[in-house]
């Protein structure tokens, strides 16, 4: 893909916070999320804010460059067939927000599933989430 994003990172950023929020992420998670640009993230439901480390931010950065989305919250989970990073990304595309509004609504969201230990079976899907005691996600589907 990779040609000219049609939404700018700031509205896309606007946007991630409001998910965030509805998502019930801790405020301060959103903050630094908004002013310093870190991720939040979950490991197997163990809310860590931000554990994201040079491997995950060079492929976070590799997957908004080549697909002019903007990542907000990062799933680690692992697997059968390997540990996984499921990126809830804002789209470039305006006219899919409101879809991936309801589909937060009903605990899913469109996502591009890292496969840490097989990338070739890295795709975009739709995961099922729960949220723990703490407010951390996890991957249910």
């Amino acid at each position: 893909m990779n040609e000219k994003a049609k939404v700018g990172r700031d509205v896309k950023q606007r946007e991630a916070a409001k998910r965030l929020a509805k998502l019930e992420v801790k405020e301060e998670a959103i903050q630094n999320f908004l002013e310093n640009d870190l991720i939040p993230i979950s490991f197997h439901g163990v809310d860590t804010l931000y554990g994201l480390n040079k491997g995950s931010m060079d492929r976070i950065k590799t997957f908004e460059d080549k697909y002019n989305g903007l990542v907000y919250y990062v799933i680690f989970t692992p697997t059968g067939v390997g540990n996984m990073e499921s990126y809830l990304f804002v789209s470039d595309y305006e006219e899919e927000w409101e879809m991936d509004w309801n589909d937060l609504d009903d605990s899913y969201a469109m996502t591009w599933t890292e496969n840490l230990d097989h990338p070739e079976w890295s795709e975009f899907g739709s995961i099922s989430f729960s949220k723990t005691r703490s407010g951390a996600l996890r991957r249910t589907g």
